[in-house]
Formats: C-alpha cells, structure tokens, sequence
C-alpha cells in the first residue's frame, strides 16, 4: 500500500488561484502589433498556400509577386499619365476632327465642343449616308415588292 496523500487541491498546477493572470491594467503595442503581424502572416500563408512550400519556393514566389507589383506601380505613376494623355488627344481628334496643341488644355477644347468646320463635316457625312441608305432601301424595295418606302 502507498502511504502517499493525495494532493490537495491548492497545490496543484491546475488550480485557479496557482495561474498567472494576465494584467488587464496596462496595454502593450508591442504585443497588439506582434498579434496583427502574426494574423497577417497566417492569413496570406493560408489565402496563397504558402505553407505547404518550402523556404525556398516562399522566396521565390514573394520575389517575383514583389518585382511584378513593383514595375505595375513604377508604370501607374511614370507611364500611364503620358500615356493617358496621348489617348485622351487622339480621341478628341477622332471625335471633333482636330488636335489640340501641346499647350492648349484638353479641358477648354472639351468646354469648346466641335469647330465649325468639324461640325459641318460630321453634318455632312450623316447626310451622305443618310442618302446613301435611302437609296438602297428604295431600290431594294422596288426590286422585291415593287413598292414605295417610307423612311
């Protein structure tokens, strides 16, 4: 037989009044930052399987992801304003039949709609075609039933 008593229960690790507590007094950053940068890690390694890749593959994936967001940005900020602006000039070429000079903002050739020129132009293109389809219409009316369209 063992002649040892049972632990009370105060002496155990388990017991409530044997835990550290926690000090819900004071607030550390450090620990709040450390916590977000952990969730963080842990929600991108999970969204973009990186967990089950080895240490070189998570280099070489955070490499190239890192070098392509780079050249996108670098071409956001350097590239596409020029580039925004040549597109935004050959559409209103397109649109009212003139370019607008290098110093002329594209605001007030927008504010000051089509020239006249430009204006008749389009007018007379819409004419042109609007008789040219007349035209078609009623021949190929008169070709299949012989009678007379209304346009």
């Amino acid at each position: 037989m063992s002649t040892q008593a049972a632990p009370s229960p105060t002496s155990t690790a388990r017991h409530p009044a044997n835990r550290r507590r926690a000090r819900t007094t004071s607030y550390n950053p450090v620990k709040f930052v450390e916590r977000k940068l952990f969730e963080l890690k842990r929600n991108v390694w999970a969204t973009y399987s990186l967990g089950m890749l080895e240490p070189w593959e998570i280099v070489l994936v955070v490499t190239v992801v890192s070098v392509v967001s780079a050249l996108l940005w670098y071409s956001l900020f350097y590239h596409f304003p020029t580039h925004f602006r040549k597109v935004v000039r050959r559409a209103i070429y397109y649109i009212y039949g003139y370019t607008p000079t290098a110093n002329e903002p594209i605001s007030s050739t927008l504010a000051q709609g089509p020239p006249p020129a430009a204006a008749a132009a389009v007018a007379g293109v819409y004419d042109a075609a609007k008789g040219a389809v007349t035209t078609a219409a009623h021949t190929a009316a008169s070709a299949t039933a012989g009678g007379k369209v209304e346009l």
